[in-house]
């Protein structure tokens, strides 16, 4: 990795600094936390075959 080579370029810069593992940022992993993006998906399909059925009634009352 370019970073690690930076590091072993120039440790006594920045060997110091490295963290022992990732730090806490609030977000939950993606596995572990899908009920918002379920949500989004059947929100959005709805929409789409409402839009869908909307545009297939305005169509054929047209003719």
């Amino acid at each position: 990795m370019l970073s690690s080579g930076i590091v072993m370029q120039f440790p006594d810069k920045f060997a110091n600094d490295m963290p022992s593992d990732m730090p806490k940022t609030g977000f939950a992993p993606a596995e572990e936390n899908n009920d918002m993006l379920i949500a989004w998906m059947v929100g959005i399909s709805v929409f789409g075959l409402a839009a869908f059925a909307a545009i297939r009634k305005f169509r054929t009352n047209e003719k």
